[in-house]
């Protein structure tokens, strides 16, 4: 073991190839030498040239043998975080292995260094669209454990990666469903964090999740264990006029993609409840001087406007006379001009006491 040690030392360096002996020998039943053979492909691993060859030679399971191992952790840890960084191919390789079952319940008893690593490897499998729709229930139990209030201004990667995990766990329309089963107060609780890295993952979140109508109907009403009464409006509601445009979109889609489920009876009875505080702050975007933001005021509040009892909000808000003024100021350009034109007839035709006080 010990020459074969010796002789194995040339595969470390960048661009080394992996010989079939050194392959042979990590699948080897021998567990000494195996072991020993693992302890060197955790350093093989580490290095980008070498991500297709333990691919296409089956020893992602092996490196996930060596998590179990207390000597070999942080080496496979490491390795895989390398390995499935970036790299589709890989993630669906290591997500086809027990990986996942293998890795949660050790998460608590990690060490700071291995849990960072292991929570980047498992954000990097969340983002394989194709195959994370088996990691919500293994994963978000743990990765609520570890992130702290939303209150707390204190960044740290650990807590971007659990964020960052959810949220690619959002864009995929099978999670949404499972995601809502569990305690997600936290993500309404850091889309309004003070630290604004964490916020926008919370938010994007809060953006994917609102397309589905029944976890989006959950997030609203605030009938679900660990969201604050009141639901999600008011915290993203303030959003929409925020001065980082980045903040005002995501706040402004995910009121848009409320406001689509408006046949929801709960949805729209909340959407209405705060009608006062939505139409004051979408009318001065109308006329923001950002396009995008100029565009999604005109979507959120077509979506909007669509509801009854919103229509009479905007008539109380002066909404009319702003767009009259839209349709008709010389300084409007001529696409706000004919997108304020649109929803008036829009308004005109369908809301009889609209048209007697025009």
């Amino acid at each position: 073991i010990s020459q074969f040690v010796s002789q194995c030392t040339h595969l470390c360096p960048p661009n080394a190839s992996l010989s079939t002996q050194f392959i042979a020998l990590v699948k080897c039943n021998n567990e000494q030498v195996s072991g020993h053979a693992k302890g060197l492909l955790t350093n093989v691993s580490q290095f980008p040239e070498n991500k297709q060859a333990i691919r296409e030679n089956g020893l992602f399971k092996y490196l996930v043998q060596a998590i179990s191992s207390p000597q070999l952790q942080l080496g496979a840890i490491a390795g895989l975080a390398n390995l499935v960084a970036d790299c589709p191919e890989n993630q669906s390789a290591l997500l086809e292995t027990d990986f996942v079952s293998v890795i949660t319940p050790l998460l608590e008893s990690f060490t700071d260094d291995k849990k960072e690593q292991a929570l980047r490897i498992i954000m990097h499998l969340s983002s394989n669209e194709e195959h994370n729709h088996n990691m919500v229930s293994q994963i978000l139990p743990i990765l609520k454990k570890d992130i702290p209030a939303a209150s707390t201004k204190t960044y740290t990667l650990p807590v971007e990666y659990s964020l960052t995990t959810v949220m690619n766990l959002s864009k995929n329309e099978k999670n949404a469903q499972e995601i809502s089963k569990f305690d997600v107060g936290f993500i309404v609780d850091y889309s309004s964090s003070p630290v604004l890295t964490l916020r926008l993952y919370a938010l994007q979140t809060v953006k994917f999740l609102m397309l589905n109508e029944e976890c989006c109907e959950l997030f609203v009403s605030g009938s679900k264990q660990g969201i604050p009464q009141g639901g999600i409006l008011p915290a993203i509601i303030p959003q929409m006029k925020s001065q980082n445009e980045n903040i005002s979109q995501l706040a402004l889609f995910s009121v848009r993609n409320i406001a689509k489920h408006s046949s929801n009876e709960t949805i729209q009875k909340n959407l209405v409840a705060y009608g006062t505080h939505l139409i004051p702050i979408v009318l001065p975007l109308l006329e923001s001087d950002k396009e995008q933001i100029q565009k999604l005021s005109y979507m959120v509040l077509s979506d909007l406007l669509e509801i009854q009892s919103m229509q009479d909000a905007f008539v109380k808000q002066n909404g009319v006379g702003q767009l009259l003024t839209l349709c008709v100021s010389e300084s409007s350009p001529e696409e706000v001009a004919n997108a304020a034109s649109t929803q008036l007839n829009y308004l005109l035709d369908s809301n009889e006491e609209i048209m007697k006080q025009f």
